[in-house]
């Protein structure tokens, strides 16, 4: 390669990765329910990933309010309707764009 080459810089001008997301699952056939997180952050399955048998399962992200979890279990155990509860949840959070 002579010196005047350009070599591409595959990570040059681009913005950091920063990435978090997460999953819930519901088999209806045998009942199973499942949630799981990833993200580049430590220790974010100890505030995302919310669950109890039964129940329902909620997962928290970004400025993750972690009220959300156990006041969202206690909804969705009142049979209110998923949707219901998001908003429930979400209307009364002035950072929930987040």
């Amino acid at each position: 390669m002579k010196s005047d080459d350009k070599v591409l810089d595959a990570t040059q001008d681009r913005q950091p990765l920063i990435a978090t997301f997460s999953v819930v699952a519901f088999d209806p056939l045998s009942g199973d329910l499942g949630v799981a997180v990833q993200s580049k952050f430590f220790g974010v399955g100890t505030v995302v990933p919310w669950a109890k048998a039964n129940v329902g399962a909620v997962a928290t992200q970004s400025y993750a309010n972690i009220t959300y979890g156990p006041e969202g279990l206690s909804l969705l155990e009142q049979n209110i309707h998923p949707k219901v509860a998001l908003m429930q949840l979400t209307n009364s959070d002035n950072d929930n764009a987040y």
